[in-house]
């Protein structure tokens, strides 16, 4: 069985290593649109401000250990369930028998005008 996770953040990961606890025969895939290994977002502020590498909380081997095959800077244009098909942003197609879709969210905080004069963020 091939499954794929779009994704490489804290959901994509877990999924990762809890179907390979289970499952050691399957192919996982895991597309991230990052050109990164997998971190964690919420520890990025420690690595900016002190210079922590607690983000890096999977180690380089990571994808090699957990048997995953994981391409980074890969972005995932259109979803086709019913032929469990990707077509991908480089115009190339990857076949799934299962799909795991977690690709998590975007902050959104707005930041009214007269509270911060100086933030270039405004109310749409």
């Amino acid at each position: 069985m091939k499954i794929v996770i779009i994704g490489a953040g804290p959901a994509g990961v877990s999924v990762a290593e809890t179907i390979r606890t289970y499952d050691h025969a399957s192919k996982i895939v895991m597309l991230s649109s990052e050109p990164y290994l997998p971190y964690s977002p919420p520890a990025m502020a420690d690595h900016f401000i002190n210079g922590s590498n607690l983000h890096l909380w999977r180690g380089k081997d990571w994808p090699k250990q957990t048997g995953v095959s994981y391409r980074k800077g890969v972005i995932v244009r259109h979803i086709q369930p019913d032929a469990h098909r990707l077509q991908l942003d480089n115009g190339k197609t990857m076949k799934y028998d299962r799909l795991v879709i977690a690709t998590g969210s975007r902050l959104y905080a707005p930041v009214e005008d007269q509270k911060c004069p100086a933030c270039t963020i405004s109310n749409p």
